[in-house]
């Protein structure tokens, strides 16, 4: 237990990031605001009359927080070289779609 936590504690030393972290929880917060007082999801993901609006919708609101927050580590992170990385891509962009299929 305790080599845990002192893996938990050289993370937090060399690779946390405060600036990062709380622009992603801004940015989390913000779509949270969005979904529960303004109705994102039923207006905009599920508002679609055919499957393929609904996939393009859920899509789009799983995709832009996921690949923000992945682009945004290009600002505060010094090792980005993943981004080079064909499999990347393509996991970055399928991913959002297997949230539809849930």
């Amino acid at each position: 237990m305790q080599a845990i936590f002192k893996y938990i504690k050289e993370f937090y030393h060399k690779e946390f990031n405060l600036y990062y972290f709380l622009i992603i929880l801004l940015l989390i917060g913000t779509l949270i605001y969005l979904n529960y007082w303004h109705f994102l999801e039923r207006k905009y993901a599920a508002g679609g009359r055919t499957k393929l609006s609904n996939f393009l919708g859920y899509y789009l609101l799983y995709f832009i927080p996921f690949a923000t927050a992945f682009v945004l580590q290009l600002l505060f992170f010094k090792d980005c070289s993943y981004f080079s990385n064909v499999w990347f891509w393509v996991i970055l962009l399928l991913a959002p779609a297997f949230f539809f299929l849930e």
